[in-house]
């Protein structure tokens, strides 16, 4: 006679499928973890846009975490609408070119050093410029560099004297 017993436990297609289950689940909350963590350590702390782009400059032995303003309209809005910069951050602008670029502070609430750099060399330095009032930018004081630039970093008012950045300084940019 042929009897087949059967096991009212869990089939080892069940506890099979519950691993996998399990280990899904598992990955999925390691790697939401992961990713959330990577975005909080690589952008600055006062994000501009969502799409933005970031890179290091270094200037004097100084590693400075930047939000790069490499199109037009980065550049237009710069650091306006921002509440603050962290620490060791800053925002860098890649122009392309050579030329007399104007910054102004337009709804920028915190003062900043503009840092021009020519190539890979500062070439002149507007320490602690303040915020301005009003909205008519033909109101508004613009800033230029002393000489034509292709770059310029805006990093926190009185950084650029603490960290040595002088004319002359050499800076590394790396995205």
């Amino acid at each position: 006679c042929f009897c087949r017993v059967r096991n009212r436990g869990i089939s080892p297609y069940g506890m099979k499928k519950k691993l996998w289950i399990f280990a899904f689940v598992a990955l999925a909350l390691f790697l939401s973890g992961f990713f959330s963590f990577f975005e909080q350590s690589r952008a600055p702390s006062d994000k501009g846009t969502d799409n933005a782009a970031y890179g290091t400059v270094k200037i004097n032995g100084v590693s400075i975490g930047v939000e790069l303003a490499n199109t037009s309209e980065k550049q237009e809005q710069g650091l306006s609408g921002r509440n603050a910069l962290g620490e060791n951050e800053g925002m860098l602008f890649l122009f392309g070119k050579k030329d007399f670029y104007g910054f102004w502070m337009k709804d920028v609430p915190f003062p900043i050093d503009i840092v021009w750099i020519d190539g890979d060399k500062v070439i002149g330095i507007e320490p602690s410029v303040s915020p301005q009032d009003g909205d008519d930018v033909s109101n508004l004081k613009i800033y230029y560099p002393p000489a034509p630039a292709d770059k310029a970093l805006e990093i926190n008012a009185g950084k650029a004297e603490e960290w040595g950045i002088r004319e002359e300084t050499v800076s590394r940019t790396g995205q």
